[in-house]
């Protein structure tokens, strides 16, 4: 039987636009390929298809890829979805690199169309983005960030431009501003340990940047451990949601059953100023080790209420 582990807790009551309890699911479907039976995107479907959230926050999708059979990953597992009458059908995705012939990055399924789709540029020793849609009541944001970095690779970084609109009446989203074009001279040097400090910065503005209207929720695969640089950086300007006590990455499983210890490197966040408006009904690493190599995250909130 599948074991889910469960943590719960409350927080006051506030007043949302949407007023519905929601789910929110992340998961690095590793294009598809399988532990056990090579490469299956509707086992994923089913695992995702079993919670029936309102956003899927997905990581290592390939679009296209000679690996994946020319395929368009989003439109199949929304395909597969729809047959299912789950509601999480609407994609977006959003292009990290070229690859196999066709695209890999990240991608949002969700059961509306959202209201706006950026795309942001983030450095690292392999190019990757941060996905940001906007909904009625929230941006969900989705970003799969490298793994650690190699001493002597040069990134391609440049200074940041927010790509949303922010009130320049704000200092501390400015100054971040003002402060990410004059780092850019220091980043060829102190490689490994300014990169991650830059791809928290930019995404800092990003989320400040949205969070004055709505909540922001950040998802993905970060590749990184709960006490890291990175999370340190983060934790700033969000506050993480899902359980950092439980393994959410356990590598390609040869044999079982399953003796290692994995890590907790897959998280979903709200920026911390709207922390406090919602309801935590369930927060949740589901114990799926065959689909993927990356156990799901799935968060369900109630926005809370004015009395």
């Amino acid at each position: 039987m599948k074991k889910i582990f469960l943590i719960l807790s409350a927080l006051p009551f506030f007043a949302l636009a949407s007023g519905e309890r929601f789910k929110i699911m992340s998961y690095n479907i590793r294009h598809g390929e399988t532990s056990d039976k090579g490469f299956d995107l509707s086992r994923c479907a089913s695992v995702i298809g079993a919670e029936n959230p309102r956003f899927v926050a997905l990581q290592e999708v390939d679009m296209y890829t000679e690996r994946v059979g020319k395929i368009n990953t989003c439109e199949t597992i929304a395909k597969i979805l729809t047959e299912n009458q789950h509601c999480a059908t609407n994609w977006n995705f959003s292009r990290a690199i070229k690859f196999g012939g066709g695209d890999y990055g990240v991608a949002l399924l969700s059961r509306e169309k959202p209201l706006r789709v950026d795309t942001v540029k983030l450095g690292g020793n392999e190019p990757r983005v941060l996905l940001m849609c906007e909904f009625d009541d929230c941006w969900v944001g989705v970003t799969h960030l490298p793994l650690g970095f190699v001493d002597g690779r040069i990134m391609n970084l440049t200074s940041h431009k927010p790509s949303f609109p922010i009130d320049d009446s704000d200092d501390e989203i400015t100054a971040d501003n003002v402060a990410l074009a004059k780092e850019r001279a220091d980043l060829a040097r102190e490689f490994n340990r300014i990169s991650f400090d830059y791809m928290a910065s930019v995404i800092k503005v990003e989320v400040l940047a949205r969070a004055k209207t709505k909540p922001v929720f950040l998802t993905g695969d970060w590749n990184a451990l709960p006490h890291s640089r990175f999370l340190t950086n983060v934790r700033k300007f969000m506050t993480v949601l899902t359980p950092e006590n439980i393994p959410t990455f356990h590598g390609v499983i040869k044999k079982l059953p399953f003796t290692g210890k994995g890590k907790c490197i897959d998280y979903i966040a709200v920026d911390i100023n709207h922390a406090d408006s919602y309801e935590i009904l369930s927060s949740r690493v589901i114990d799926e080790r065959l689909v993927s190599d990356h156990a799901p995250v799935v968060l369900e909130v109630n926005p809370v209420r004015v009395k």
